[in-house]
């Protein structure tokens, strides 16, 4: 059973979260302009597709891990980490202390939330209609149950985004010093 700390652990992170998220696909969008949806929205959920792929690949099996470099940080627990098929905690966990160069866990989750990110967008700027009052209130930057009329979605959102600095990953609560 969980206690309370482990329930809300992930809520400080959300935001920094979901700014690098925007912050990151602002880049590539300059870097690569809209390449995601060039085949239209086959090729698009293909692009989902293949992420999802390679997420389910990666936590299918029962697998140990083992550490490559850090054995001897501060706080280290183990330096072997076993990951139960579909466990996607233990694996993320894992495919970090094992990360070397190739794609962790948590880089293949971000590439799909990121992607998702943008296909829902696109939903959204094609049918302004379906926006919910949340999305609404979202770019209007007010509280959630503020809305009172329909939001021109029509214009390109981009330019009126502020510039924002990368999050401080660094000033966020770590799991070591959050403990009850």
């Amino acid at each position: 059973m969980l206690n309370e700390h482990q329930k809300t652990r992930h809520l400080p992170f959300l935001q920094p979260v979901a700014d690098a998220d925007v912050q990151q696909l602002q880049v590539k969008d300059r870097e690569y302009g809209a390449s995601w949806k060039s085949r239209g929205g086959v090729g698009a959920f293909m692009m989902l597709a293949r992420k999802w792929d390679r997420l389910e690949n990666m936590v299918k099996v029962d697998r140990d891990y083992h550490r490559q470099e850090d054995a001897g940080r501060a706080g280290h627990v183990s330096d072997d980490i076993h990951a139960s098929q579909y466990d996607i905690f233990a694996h993320a966990a894992g495919s970090e202390a094992e990360r070397g160069d190739a794609e962790s866990l948590l880089d293949t989750i971000g590439d799909l939330r990121r992607y998702l990110l943008l296909v829902e967008a696109e939903v959204i700027a094609a049918r302004p209609g379906a926006m919910t009052p949340a999305y609404a209130d979202a770019m209007r930057g007010t509280a959630p149950g503020d809305y009172r009329e329909p939001i021109d979605t029509t214009h390109h959102v981009k330019s009126s985004l502020p510039a924002q600095s990368p999050p401080d990953f660094d000033r966020l609560p770590r799991e070591e010093d959050t403990r009850p």
